[in-house]
């Protein structure tokens, strides 16, 4: 026994934006692996309205090669209260440190090892699946997932100043880049956020490496005027500026399903591909809910 069991009517496996939204708007607890936040460089579109969730959708402006581009609100510093406000309406089950999820749809069940509290047994007569990643005891998928997201975060050692923040691509390998300050994982100031859609095959193959993803932004660089810092002047002409190479480190990859694997529908097991915008645009939330009074009192 585990002082985290419960029966439920309903309940959600997953973490992501949209799994968190569907159980905030309509009272459903949620179970996870492992907490899938938003990037900081994923933002909401300047035209969504989150009104209903007392956030302003506010503009930031972005410096691309082709000219400026605005966008909304960072998506999680919405993804970060909901989280809390779900929390601390007692809707996330079993805490937040599961190390594995096991489903048993025959008996209606899903069981967690946790890191301090057991194995919690949570009883349930549907569960709603946003994220099949690790998820133990699902029925066999028709389709696999085969395409990837992948971030690669490299490390900018040398460059000169520029003004871009965002570079877009005409390419599914590094699509498009960021340039970020300070992420948790540089290890230098500067850090570049290379995003790339792959198939699993892509991912192993040299071609589509972190080590090429880093050649290819540099290039991408050079291509948008980015330089080198300076390095003197042209002895052979005064006028003329001369600058090193622009120097990048590949730092960390991150790689992610874009989609869950496709699955049929069963008695007591639905799977949800929801768009995070699709949620918010066609859903509201209980006002009477608990978790809608803690976040109007944090975030009213």
């Amino acid at each position: 026994m585990s002082k985290f069991d419960r029966d439920c009517d309903k309940v959600i496996v997953g973490s992501n934006l949209s799994a968190v939204l569907y159980s905030f708007f309509h009272s459903i607890p949620i179970i996870f692996l492992n907490k899938k936040k938003p990037d900081e460089i994923d933002y909401f579109a300047a035209d969504i309205d989150l009104s209903k969730l007392f956030f302003d959708n506010t503009e930031n402006l972005f410096r691309t090669p082709e000219g400026e581009v605005t966008w909304g609100l960072q998506k999680v510093e919405l993804w970060t209260k909901l989280m809390f406000s779900l929390n601390a309406a007692g809707l996330i089950l079993g805490g937040d440190r599961m190390l594995s999820l096991r489903v048993q749809p025959d008996e209606g069940m899903i069981r967690g090892l946790t890191v301090m509290n057991g194995l919690p047994t949570i009883n349930f007569n549907q569960l709603i699946v946003f994220d099949d990643t690790m998820l133990r005891g699902l029925p066999e998928a028709k389709k696999k997932c085969d395409l990837y997201s992948v971030t690669d975060f490299i490390n900018i050692n040398a460059c000169g100043p520029h003004e871009l923040d965002y570079v877009r691509t005409d390419d599914k390998f590094v699509k498009e880049f960021h340039f970020v300050q300070n992420h948790k994982l540089a290890t230098t100031g500067r850090t570049i956020m290379a995003m790339s859609e792959l198939t699993l095959e892509e991912i192993y193959h040299f071609d589509y490496s972190d080590t090429m993803s880093r050649f290819k932004v540099a290039e991408h660089m050079v291509e948008a005027g980015i330089k080198g810092p300076k390095n003197g002047v042209d002895p052979q002409d005064s006028t003329k500026q001369r600058y090193h190479q622009i120097r990048l480190t590949t730092s960390y990859r991150k790689t992610e399903k874009k989609n869950m694997d496709s699955y049929d529908d069963t008695d007591n097991l639905t799977f949800v591909d929801l768009e995070d915008t699709f949620i918010l645009s066609h859903y509201k939330p209980d006002k009477n809910s608990e978790q809608y009074r803690i976040l109007k009192l944090i975030n009213g």
